[in-house]
């Protein structure tokens, strides 16, 4: 289960396994995958650099809540949703097997070619 904790005026997304910033951070990659944009492309939306989105996507640095924001906003995504969904390919293997075919779906249209 994730939670937040404030810092430097920012909330951080952690967990103390550091798993759903794992697969937040694949959630995040497929949703942009799948919307067909470069990693360029979204930083640009982001007002970003394409560096800091490969570091988010790379799991390299962890995802505020003011960047999750703005994906939720650029892709009008929930920001709850795409929690849930980096929780749902985490915990893949535990889901019934249509819930586990969904995330296996994703998974699988979001690979970039």
């Amino acid at each position: 289960m994730s939670t937040c904790m404030f810092l430097d005026s920012e909330y951080i997304l952690f967990d103390e396994t550091e798993r759903v910033f794992g697969m937040l951070n694949e959630a995040l990659k497929s949703i942009r995958v799948f919307h067909r944009l470069s990693q360029n492309d979204l930083a640009n939306r982001l007002n970003v650099s394409k560096s800091y989105v490969s570091e988010i996507e790379g799991g390299k640095k962890n995802i505020t809540m003011s960047m999750l924001k703005k994906y939720e906003s650029c892709f009008d995504i929930p920001a709850s949703s795409i929690v849930e969904l980096g929780e749902k390919m985490e915990n893949r293997k535990k889901l019934p097997k249509h819930k586990k075919l969904i995330v296996d779906i994703i998974s699988w249209l979001s690979k970039e070619v």
